[in-house]
């Protein structure tokens, strides 16, 4: 058999249908294994779930294979590419092969051109004659494309909002309705005091993984919470902030001292929890409050700054911190939220209690349909 004679084209739809359906390059179960052969710098910068960081050149060896064509020309460039991969191109090809029980390969570039061409041939060497190789058309760049035109398509939601503390992230969780979860996306609260754990995703990450799943919410209505044009750094695709504010309200209303109990497990039991000391975090909280000190006036900032590092020496216990997020809900979220409301006019179609708000939310048979692709490809590859 010849070498290319099981190397085949998929086009960036297909991809992007494989991406929606939930295939992943981690479960060892599926007869597909998907490579992103572009450097690794390329790879941290934006890549799509799924796909395995394969390079065929280092961000050194690309990075000086770029400078050999800009000085030398594209023979040169190319030349040196295959200088750098001819003494280990065996071992990354049998690293990617692995088990014989694949049955077929996807392999991405950035632009579908010399570097998945050649990883397609070397995969070709060691696949069988029931096994595919499949080099995507465009590359990473057509697939990401085709993506972000999906972002521009606007839908309808059904909008959480209410108060700091009022639980919307965790009702959005135990709903039972189609949800987009912005803030897990973009892992950041949306808020001054937003910062998680790993640091926010690149610009290019967040569009790409929201994009999968703006996608799978097909054409049904689903529930996201409010949220500002940026989270945390960063920011809205124009199709989805158009989506959510024309968005009708559920408004969940909840007793101020229920917000204090719920700020304080995610400002502070919560981190503590996880990978912060008590130090660490009494200082990242300073530097959060620090940024929103002009809106507090700097009164008020000196008080619940001395009220914070109080309670933060003290330990953990809930007391002493309910003195300062009681200070920081009054002066800086509330009219914060009430400036908001007040700019914008939305159906509210709902208004109660948590309890209240996810038993109104789990009757609604209109919302409670399951997601439609937006659209079914016909032209699957027939080994998939």
């Amino acid at each position: 058999m010849s070498q290319s004679s099981n190397i085949q084209k998929i086009d960036p739809w297909s991809v992007v249908q494989l991406l929606i359906d939930g295939h992943s390059a981690a479960s060892l179960s599926l007869p597909m294994r998907f490579l992103d052969v572009r450097s690794e710098g390329e790879y941290d910068a934006g890549h799509f779930d799924g796909f395995l960081c394969a390079p065929i050149l280092n961000n050194i060896e690309r990075a000086a294979v770029g400078t050999t064509f800009k000085s030398f020309g594209q023979q040169a460039a190319i030349e040196l590419g295959v200088k750098f991969t001819e003494q280990k191109r065996k071992a990354i090809a049998s690293e990617w092969h692995q088990s014989p029980h694949m049955k077929s390969y996807i392999v991405m570039c950035f632009r579908g051109g010399l570097r998945s061409k050649y990883a397609c041939e070397w995969l070709s060497e060691l696949c069988s004659v029931d096994q595919r190789v499949y080099q995507v058309e465009g590359g990473y760049k057509s697939v990401r494309t085709n993506l972000l035109r999906e972002l521009e398509n606007k839908k309808v939601a059904v909008i959480l909002s209410g108060l700091t503390g009022s639980g919307k992230s965790r009702l959005l969780r135990d709903c039972n309705l189609p949800s987009l979860d912005l803030e897990r996306l973009a892992n950041h609260r949306g808020s001054a005091f937003g910062e998680l754990i790993g640091g926010q995703p690149t610009q290019v990450q967040f569009e790409n993984n929201l994009a999968v799943e703006w996608i799978k919410l097909g054409s049904n209505k689903f529930v996201a919470e409010d949220e500002s044009r940026l989270i945390g750094r960063r920011v809205l695709p124009v199709g989805v902030k158009e989506t959510l504010e024309s968005a009708e309200i559920i408004e969940v209303v909840v007793p101020f001292e229920s917000r204090i109990r719920n700020i304080f497990d995610e400002y502070v039991k919560e981190p503590l929890e996880n990978e912060y000391s008590l130090e660490n975090l009494c200082e990242l909280r300073l530097k959060q409050l620090t940024s929103v000190s002009k809106k507090l006036g700097g009164a008020e900032f000196a008080h619940i700054s001395t009220l914070l590092e109080t309670a933060f020496k003290d330990g953990a216990e809930f007391e002493p911190h309910a003195q300062w997020i009681s200070r920081l809900l009054k002066n800086y979220y509330d009219p914060m939220y009430k400036f908001s409301s007040e700019r914008r006019s939305r159906k509210v179609i709902f208004r109660g209690d948590y309890q209240e708000c996810l038993e109104w939310m789990n009757k609604k048979s209109d919302l409670l349909k399951s997601p439609k692709k937006a659209a079914v490809l016909q032209n699957y590859p027939p080994e998939f």
